[in-house]
């Protein structure tokens, strides 16, 4: 799906980590809703069964996800299994904002 679209172009790291991932995972789009986690970084969320491969805040992409600290309302990109997502959005309190895959 994602060299469909993106033709000979070379995609970012997380993007080609979401164009390897197994037809059983899933990409969603997550909001953070509480300011619970401001200030910390993607590496410190203990999530089980996906990982963030992109980060949005105020509609732009952010560069460095791994060292980029958290506000309330930046978009995470998940890859994971449907449940793992779903897990995340309980516990973090976020609102899936879209199902990608």
């Amino acid at each position: 799906m994602v060299s469909a679209i993106l033709g000979t172009a070379i995609p970012s790291s997380a993007l080609e980590r979401v164009a390897q991932a197994p037809d059983r995972n899933q990409v969603a789009e997550v909001e953070l809703l509480t300011p619970v986690f401001v200030g910390q970084r993607i590496p410190d969320l203990r999530l089980e069964g996906c990982e963030v491969v992109a980060l949005r805040r105020n509609n732009l992409w952010v560069d460095d996800i791994e060292v980029a600290e958290l506000r309330r309302s930046d978009v995470l990109t998940l890859v994971g299994a449907k449940a793992a997502i779903n897990k995340v959005a309980r516990v973090f309190y976020v609102a899936i904002v879209s199902w990608i895959a």
